[in-house]
């Protein structure tokens, strides 16, 4: 088994946590779009969960019972919303795109800087192909994973955050129900994420065995049609082709049945809260513009 098969075989079992200490390192040299997407992240889940209220606001005051002094303050909510949104999704595009720029450059220029220092060994038991898969599209994947990742998982945070605030603000016994459910749901994500990432990985590891394959025919390619070896060489890269394309399908089933299990139970979630919410609702304890609030957040937030 060569190196570079070994290593990565190794690296599908497990996290190396020194690697990415050192792409933290790596991150945190943009501390200026970093800072600045996060704060934009902040921004805009503030700004998607504040959607909720207000239109509860217009239920209550424009559709329960019509107060027209209600329409002006809405409306200008409304286009400060609009305003707000176009903004913020500006902001985390632009920052996130030239923190993505910045880590790939970075990555790529150290990763070249280290090839110039490994010994003559390292290339002797290393295909060309491999490091060339690593220093091109794994940079890239690496990259938009880094930049983008941390932008959903602030958002995606602290947006539960807001409106886990917003419900049990608007009625805590229907704000636990919906945070009940939380937990199942978090363990289900993490069993099946796991599963995902591991044969992501295998794809990736596959990937990289036919970029490897791909450069040793183009630069053996004399040495290929004198031995009239085209065949074999055939056979070997579809071999790669039919693995690499057979787990990449499993990773799309997988994280299709993932996002099943999520959306039933982000409805299962819904149709719980409509249940005690109407019965509240008909007891007089809640009001129609509270049980919106609760729906609506139950849809969003598992979307």
């Amino acid at each position: 088994m060569s190196a570079d098969v070994f290593r990565e075989e190794e690296a599908v079992k497990k996290v190396t946590f020194g690697v990415w200490k050192q792409i933290l390192k790596i991150i945190l040299r943009s501390k200026k779009e970093l800072a600045l997407l996060l704060i934009f992240a902040v921004f805009m889940s503030l700004a998607e969960a504040s959607t909720i209220p207000l239109n509860a606001y217009a239920i209550s005051n424009l559709i329960e019972t019509y107060n027209e002094s209600a329409l002006l303050p809405f409306i200008v909510l409304s286009v400060t919303q609009i305003v707000v949104f176009a903004f913020g999704v500006f902001g985390f595009i632009y920052f996130g795109s030239k923190l993505e720029t910045q880590v790939r450059y970075t990555l790529r220029k150290e990763s070249f800087k280290n090839l110039q220092k490994l010994p003559f060994s390292y290339y002797d038991s290393t295909k060309q192909g491999w490091i060339m898969a690593r220093m091109t599209s794994d940079t890239n994947r690496l990259a938009r994973i880094v930049s983008w990742g941390i932008l959903d998982l602030t958002w995606s945070g602290f947006f539960m955050f807001f409106t886990i605030v917003v419900l049990f603000i608007s009625e805590w016994r229907l704000a636990l129900v919906f945070v009940s459910f939380l937990p199942i749901l978090l363990f289900i994500a993490i069993i099946f994420r796991k599963k995902v990432l591991i044969l992501n990985r295998k794809s990736r590891f596959h990937n990289s065995q036919l970029t490897g394959l791909f450069n040793e025919s183009f630069l053996g390619a004399k040495t290929t049609k004198s031995l009239a070896i085209e065949s074999e060489l055939s056979d070997e890269f579809t071999k790669e082709a039919r693995v690499m394309k057979k787990v990449t399908l499993k990773a799309i089933l997988y994280g299709a049945i993932f996002s099943s299990f999520l959306l039933a139970g982000s409805y299962t979630i819904v149709a719980f809260v409509m249940a005690l919410g109407g019965y509240f609702a008909l007891q007089g304890l809640v009001t129609m513009p509270i049980l919106f609030i609760f729906i609506r957040a139950a849809m969003n937030t598992f979307e």
